[in-house]
């Protein structure tokens, strides 16, 4: 009978030390964004839950903001120490619909104690990702997970929240190094040699499109609603940049231009103005400029941040970023519309 209690005991305070060596690990990597410590281990971490480690981030710290920028995954690409002396939050969310934005934007300013003075609102020509979104919930399940009964500890002592933090740690070494943040909340894409361009290109604009079920109505109203709710706040909107050969071989072959110039008017018909990076420009037709030609690298983010905020670079190309207003919408139109026609722009590998 003694053995018995000895041995449960001991069972006992084994379990307990490695519940607390797994709670140590998890606090250490904060693969959930839930601390505000940096370390060695927190270096590179994986975006594998972008909406709850976003809405922790900007729950548990106490940083204070000027702007907001917020968007699909191509707005995650920019880097929020981009926009000179302003400071930015970057909110952006793999396949992110308008439809959410709202919801976050609300929230944050919430945990901001007051307006942001910008939101920098970036608008996807695929405004729903049905297929993505069916693993998606909706910003109020992550807002009430992280306000949850003491939330941030229980996570320590789960298994997968270990699982996450051992996947950093697999990339402090090199390996599933692609893509991943920092600790400052910027995303980082590891240059693709050309082989393995050739590759992801090949895939990408033999992939049908299919997933688009944009509501223009639904688009509407929550771009309407961002306006209303944020009377206060400037809002810049703007289109991001995929390359050339993508928004030609794919969106226009299957969606046509029409869907597109459906698109500016809706924004126009809310908004003042709205910048388009998203036509054929320096930045565009190179193919070196994208990842996967539909996600660019972090050097382009920071042309599209400078433009926006209007800082002076000498490595802007001066066709990059159009402001379009009422008035010159449909100039612009008639303008990609003959570039498509006139552009020959052939696959960059034989």
């Amino acid at each position: 009978m003694v053995l018995y209690k000895k041995w449960i005991l001991r069972l006992w305070f084994g379990t307990i030390c490695l519940m607390f060596i797994v709670a140590l690990l998890n606090y250490l990597f904060d693969p959930y964004w839930c601390f505000s410590h940096t370390n060695i281990f927190t270096r590179k971490q994986k975006g594998f839950d972008e909406r709850q480690q976003k809405t922790n981030r900007i729950t548990f710290q106490s940083k204070k903001y000027d702007a907001l920028l917020i968007g699909d995954s191509m707005v995650s690409f920019i880097n929020q120490n981009d926009f000179a002396d302003l400071k930015v939050y970057n909110y952006g969310l793999s396949g992110g619909s308008i439809k959410e934005y709202g919801d976050y934007i609300e929230y944050a300013k919430k945990k901001n104690g007051s307006d942001f003075r910008f939101i920098f609102l970036g608008i996807s020509l695929l405004n729903d990702f049905t297929e993505f979104q069916e693993t998606i919930h909706s910003p109020s399940f992550y807002i009430a997970e992280c306000n949850s009964f003491l939330y941030r500890y229980r996570l320590l002592f789960r298994g997968y929240t270990l699982k996450q933090s051992i996947k950093n740690l697999r990339l402090l070494f090199g390996d599933m190094g692609d893509d991943y943040y920092d600790r400052n909340n910027v995303r980082f894409f590891r240059h693709l040699s050309k082989s393995e361009s050739e590759s992801i290109f090949r895939l990408v604009l033999s992939d049908p499109l299919k997933y688009d079920r944009t509501n223009r109505r639904e688009f509407i109203n929550a771009l309407r609603n961002i306006k209303l709710n944020n009377p206060q706040t400037k809002i810049i909107a703007f289109i991001p940049p995929k390359s050339h050969l993508l928004f030609r071989e794919r969106y226009v072959k299957a969606m046509g231009l029409n869907h597109y110039a459906k698109l500016l008017e809706d924004c126009l018909s809310i908004l003042d103005s709205l910048y388009t990076f998203m036509y054929p420009n320096s930045i565009t037709l190179n193919v070196d400029n994208f990842y996967d030609l539909g996600h660019f690298y972090p050097n382009v983010g920071k042309l599209i941040a400078h433009r926006l905020v209007g800082i002076e670079d000498q490595r802007m190309p001066a066709d990059f970023g159009r402001l379009l207003v009422k008035k010159n919408v449909q100039d612009h139109l008639v303008y990609l519309e003959k570039q498509l026609q006139d552009l020959r722009v052939s696959f960059p590998f034989k």
